[in-house]
């Protein structure tokens, strides 16, 4: 898809049970630059683990946030977005050495016998990889999704007035956001997103996402226990995340203390997941770095702290070498990282 330098072609769509975000962008000299976007929380009851419950009053809530996007008025009918995290699956396979013709029916063997789902309960796509190290096998990463849940969620978008060009596992427009195309890897890097009601872990290597895995961490399950521990209300304990963060010259150092054990279970999910990859998926792979996205990933010295905890220079993702701020847009450069996934699917 080309863009336009007067008018954006289609817009990125961030769909999950507790917000909608929207972002667009427009092409300027190769670089691309915010032009709109907005965010709107999900009243309780329209989704239940990525599942529609409300279809009607769900595509309302698409017209509702278009209609009222920051910037220009969106013109445009198309769209990109994103299925539920944890109703997808990502996976390597690795294949015998076959022809180039006997490819497709190899994956369709291998799809049946390594995804926890049939063929006909499923939509899925794979992306074939190099293999440097060995060419007797093809590695291959199959990304599926049930076919209820994405015939549903087209549904609803065309339900609002618009036309969905695709539905997209959430991972990967998360790393195109973080890597354009221009900067994908060789090395393994991994991503940690943390977002409001769900993060996930996703590594990345070869021009392919190569892994998912979901972390049993969220902001609301921060603030909910800061809030429990000091007996403060959910909007105190919000303002204490932000202000006091996991500064130990902050607060007292409160909040981290408070948070310890969170901390903890989260850099232990994060070892076992890079472990698994490292063992089981690409054998002999080092992962570089670390990098935070999402809404929580602005916790102060949170990088810091994991870093420590998961041993791997830990970063915040500087999503702004990539996507420039519109001039008319309010927005300041760190709420980008809560866009992470709308601006992943909004440069596809």
């Amino acid at each position: 898809m080309i863009f336009s330098n007067k008018k954006i072609s289609y817009f990125g769509l961030d769909i999950s049970d507790l917000s909608f975000k929207l972002a667009a962008v427009i092409n300027k000299k190769n670089i691309f630059e915010l032009v709109n976007y907005n965010k709107a929380n999900v009243p309780p009851g329209y989704f239940e683990n990525g599942k529609i419950i409300k279809l009607q009053e769900s595509s309302n809530l698409i017209k509702e946030l278009v209609n009222s996007a920051y910037g220009p008025k969106i013109k445009t009918k198309f769209v990109h977005a994103c299925l539920p995290e944890k109703q997808t699956f990502i996976k390597i396979i690795y294949l015998p050495h076959v022809s180039e013709t006997e490819i497709p029916s190899a994956i369709d063997w291998a799809a049946e016998h390594h995804l926890p789902f049939s063929l006909d309960e499923i939509y899925f796509d794979y992306h074939i990889l190099e293999n440097k190290k060995n060419d007797k096998e093809i590695p291959v990463v199959i990304g599926a999704a049930p076919k209820e849940i994405v015939d549903d969620y087209t549904k609803m978008i065309k339900l609002a007035g618009f036309v969905p060009l695709s539905l997209e596992i959430e991972a990967l427009a998360i790393a195109r956001a973080i890597y354009p195309k221009e900067k994908m890897l060789e090395q393994a890097q991994a991503i940690v997103d943390l977002g409001a009601n769900r993060s996930s872990l996703i590594i990345c290597a070869q021009d392919a996402v190569q892994f998912s895995l979901s972390l049993p961490i969220s902001g609301n399950k921060i603030t909910q226990v800061i809030s429990q521990t000091l007996k403060i209300s959910p909007r105190q304990a919000e303002a204490a995340k932000i202000i006091c963060g996991l500064d130990e010259k902050k607060c007292k150092g409160g909040i981290k203390i408070i948070l310890e054990k969170e901390l903890d279970n989260l850099a232990n999910e994060i070892n076992t997941g890079l472990k698994y990859y490292q063992e089981n998926i690409a054998k002999s792979t080092t992962i570089e770095k670390l990098l935070l996205t999402g809404g929580g990933a602005n916790m102060i010295q949170l990088n810091k702290i994991l870093s420590e905890k998961v041993g791997l220079p830990t970063e915040v993702a500087d999503i702004s070498t990539n996507i420039k701020i519109s001039k008319n847009l309010n927005l300041p450069t760190e709420q980008l990282l809560s866009l992470t996934t709308a601006i992943g699917l909004a440069i596809k």
